[in-house]
This record gives C-alpha cells, sequence and structure tokens, in this order.
C-alpha cells in the first residue's frame, strides 16, 4: 500500500492530480526472469489525497502531474507507507509563434512536446 498528499507550492491540498506508481523491477531466484508489476493512476480527491491498495512491498517511482503547476516525481519510495508527501511547484508557461528561416512564414502545422528532466 501506497497512501498520503500532494501539495501544492503554499502546502494546500493538490485536489484534482494525477498520480502515477511505477513499481521497480526485481529479479526472482537469481536467474534473468525479471518480474515488473504494471504502472497504476489515480486522481486525488479535493484534500490532495490518493491511495493505492493493491502495490507490493518494494520501491517504486511516484510521479504526479496537474493542470496548474509543474510535474514532480521521486524515485526509490518505500512501500508500504501510509504518509508519503510529495509538493509540486508553480509552473511556467512559453508563448511565441514559430517562423520558417527561409520564408519568414509562420509554420502552420508544429507539434510542442512537454519534457520533464528529473535529476
Amino acid at each position: 500500500m501506497l497512501a498520503g498528499r500532494v501539495l501544492g507550492p503554499n502546502g494546500s491540498p493538490a485536489a484534482n492530480a494525477t498520480v502515477c506508481v511505477r513499481p521497480q523491477s526485481t529479479v526472482s531466484g537469481g536467474g534473468s526472469s525479471i518480474i515488473r508489476e504494471t504502472d497504476q493512476t489515480t486522481t486525488t480527491d479535493a484534500g490532495g489525497r490518493f491511495a493505492f491498495d493493491s502495490l507490493a512491498a518494494g520501491q517504486c517511482t511516484v510521479t504526479v502531474s496537474h493542470d496548474v503547476y509543474a510535474a514532480a516525481q521521486k524515485r526509490d519510495v518505500d512501500v508500504p507507507q501510509e504518509n508519503f508527501e510529495i509538493e509540486l511547484t508553480e509552473g511556467a508557461a512559453i508563448e511565441g509563434k514559430v517562423t520558417d528561416e527561409q520564408a519568414g512564414a509562420g509554420v502552420q502545422a508544429l507539434e510542442a512536446i512537454h519534457a520533464c528532466w528529473v535529476a
């Protein structure tokens, strides 16, 4: 079991945050077979609370995303744990126009990709 709260930058509960848990892989019996549980996802309630009742004991990576705040991630989280907390930080926005260097015209079809690096 892993249960806890997601907090905003000022310590207030972050309602409607998406919490994803990725259990870490383990090697079984000294062989080469890897046992891997599937990722699980849930949404926080109005108090920022969440719970994953069916996680096996071990460690996992917790990733949280929210419409207002920047995403956050913690690795090597011990399971079971009932009072896990993770705090989100203020997000940022980028605005601008992409132009073709040669024609000087705006690019019609452009896909912006959001990436998050965790040290």
